[in-house]
């Protein structure tokens, strides 16, 4: 049985690589996976943040509409059901843009005020529409009776929070209305009145019959 010569065994033996000389090779391909895996992982951050950034704008957006739209269905319960017993909020003021309107009476006029306090949100975009629904009471003010209807409808622009989505908001307009059942008669002669409408369509969607918008 014969022996490797001493020259061979010496090759066989591993050397631990002499300060300054090249990195070895194993070592040279992990730290290029490494930053082909940084620049796959930055890459892929790229393609998915402009998604990511739109579903929160967007998630954003829809919140803040429903709160809106929300608070209009309240404000517009409140209003009509304090109006329901012949209380319309007196001492309530507010700025109304009666100009292309129709200007109520000063208990309906308390009334218009009463359902944007009870909205909360800026009353010079919110809009309000007062209807009777005894129509001698619209032509010429008799105090209400019981078993007639007051309506209530309140509309107010959309918009995008964030801006993201300004071109899907911009032209449209949130809207709420309310009918209840008259259960306390007025003291006084009583006409409906309406803001002017922003959006321009009219208010022929603010009726007690109506399919809520």
């Amino acid at each position: 049985m014969g022996f490797a010569p001493a020259r061979q065994v010496r090759n066989l033996r591993h050397k631990a690589p002499r300060p300054g000389s090249a990195t070895p090779r194993p070592l040279r391909r992990l730290r290029f996976g490494l930053r082909s895996e940084r620049g796959t992982a930055a890459l892929e951050l790229a393609l998915v943040m402009p998604i990511l950034a739109g579903l929160v704008m967007g998630i954003i957006d829809f919140g803040v509409t429903y709160q809106n739209w929300s608070a209009l269905r309240q404000g517009t319960w409140a209003a009509a059901r304090t109006a329901s017993v012949a209380n319309f909020g007196a001492g309530s003021s507010c700025s109304l843009t009666l100009t292309g309107g129709s200007t109520p009476s000063a208990d309906i006029e308390d009334l218009m005020c009463l359902a944007k306090e009870e909205i909360g949100l800026d009353q010079s975009s919110t809009r309000i529409d007062v209807v009777i629904s005894d129509p001698t009471l619209t032509q010429l003010g008799y105090p209400w009776g019981v078993d007639g209807s007051v309506t209530v409808c309140a509309q107010i622009p959309a918009h995008s929070a964030t801006g993201f989505f300004s071109g899907a908001f911009d032209g449209h307009y949130l809207r709420a209305k309310t009918t209840i059942r008259i259960e306390e008669p007025s003291a006084n002669a009583e006409t409906q009145g309406y803001e002017a409408d922003p959006s321009g369509s009219g208010w022929s969607w603010c009726t007690p019959t109506s399919v809520e918008p």
